[in-house]
C-alpha cells in the first residue's frame, strides 16, 4: 500500500497487551485484505442473483488468486460461491489465496469432501456463514490463514439454517 499523503489521525497497531491481573489479551494489530484480482468470476452486469462454482466428485480444483464476486444465491441451498460438493477425496485440491466477496450466501462450502486446502483467502462482505463445513463428515481438510469479515445476517424467510439469521447472546468469560 502506498499513500499520496500522510495519514489525518494516528493508526496504531501493536503488539498484543496483557492486562495486569487479568487473563485477557489484546490484540491492536489490524489485518489488511486484498479484494481485487486479475482474474475474476462475478455474474453479468446488473444480474439479479449470483451464480455459484460447483466442483463434483470427479472433477478438479486447483484455484488460486482469483476474485469471486457478487455470487451465491441466498436461500437457495448448494448455490455458493465456491463449493466442493461431495466430491469425497480431493487431496491436493485447493482454493487459495482468493478473494470471495459482496456474496448473496456464504463464501467457500465443503461438503462431504476430505483433503481440500482452503488457505490465505479473504472473505468479505456476505450473508451467512464464511468458510462453511456442511455436514459431519468434512475431515482431513487444511483451513488456515484466512481472513472473514463482515458476516451479515441472512433473511429470516430464506435462512438456510437459523444459525444464519438468529442474535446470539454472547457471555463474558467470569474473571478470575
Amino acid at each position: 500500500m502506498t499513500l499520496d499523503q500522510a495519514l489525518a489521525h494516528s493508526h496504531f497497531g501493536g503488539r498484543p497487551a496483557t492486562f495486569e491481573g487479568s487473563l485477557l489479551t489484546l490484540d491492536e494489530a489490524g489485518y489488511v485484505g486484498n479484494l481485487r484480482r486479475r482474474i475474476r468470476i462475478s455474474p453479468a452486469e446488473g444480474a439479479s442473483v449470483g451464480g455459484h462454482n460447483i466442483v463434483h466428485h470427479g472433477a478438479f480444483a486447483y484455484v488460486e488468486g482469483v476474485e469471486i464476486s457478487g455470487m451465491g444465491d441466498e436461500g437457495k441451498l448448494g448455490q455458493y460461491p465456491w463449493h466442493w460438493h461431495r466430491a469425497a477425496n480431493v487431496e491436493g485440491q485447493y482454493i487459495r489465496y482468493s478473494s470471495v466477496h459482496h456474496t448473496h450466501q456464504r463464501c467457500i462450502v465443503l461438503h462431504g469432501t476430505t483433503h481440500a486446502s482452503v488457505e490465505g483467502n479473504f472473505c468479505f462482505d456476505f450473508v451467512g456463514h464464511g468458510i462453511f463445513l456442511e455436514d459431519h463428515d468434512e475431515t482431513d481438510n487444511v483451513i488456515s490463514h484466512n481472513l472473514v469479515v463482515l458476516a451479515r445476517k441472512a433473511n429470516p424467510a430464506t435462512a438456510i439454517l437459523a444459525s444464519e439469521h438468529v442474535d446470539f447472546d454472547v457471555k463474558r468469560f467470569p474473571s478470575p
